[in-house]
């Protein structure tokens, strides 16, 4: 369910690299180590406000979300 949901977006909504597994999901930002095995589940951190697009290098992870106002 959420990868269909993440493949209808026009921009990036989850990021896979050697070293993380990242997606955010409205105002959540879900994780997880690059390695970890497909069972073990996603850590979350809830975001101040509702996510627009995520990036990532090798040493951090930019989020993008909609203003609060």
């Amino acid at each position: 369910m959420m990868l269909q949901e993440l493949q209808k977006s026009s921009s990036p909504r989850a990021v896979v690299s050697w070293q993380w597994q990242v997606m955010v999901k409205g105002d959540r930002l879900y994780y997880r180590s690059g390695t970890a095995p497909a069972t073990q589940p996603f850590r979350m951190i809830q975001l101040p406000a509702k996510a627009q697009k995520v990036a990532l290098d090798s040493k951090q992870v930019y989020v993008w979300t909609h203003d609060l106002v």
